[in-house]
């Protein structure tokens, strides 16, 4: 997959204003940080968001999500809580 950012990347710095480093590390941001975290295409992170299957919101036109969020949820999926 193409490269993928999130606040937690050294390229992009440190957190931005007010954000806290346990925040900034709880973040994914973009499609494909969100895939490579869960395992799946681009494409069906797309296909997620848009049928309101993963918990996620936006910034502007960017996806948003918390590694913690998706793995509550996956778990739930799973029946694993």
């Amino acid at each position: 997959m193409g490269h993928h950012s999130t606040y937690t990347d050294t390229a992009n710095g440190p957190p931005p204003d007010g954000m806290s480093a346990r925040i900034a590390d709880d973040l994914l941001v973009g499609a494909d940080a969100i895939a490579d975290e869960i395992g799946v295409p681009r494409r069906r992170v797309y296909n997620l968001v848009e049928k309101g299957l993963l918990p996620c919101t936006h910034e502007g036109a960017t996806i948003v999500a918390s590694r913690s969020r998706l793995r509550q949820h996956y778990a739930r999926l799973l029946g694993a809580e």
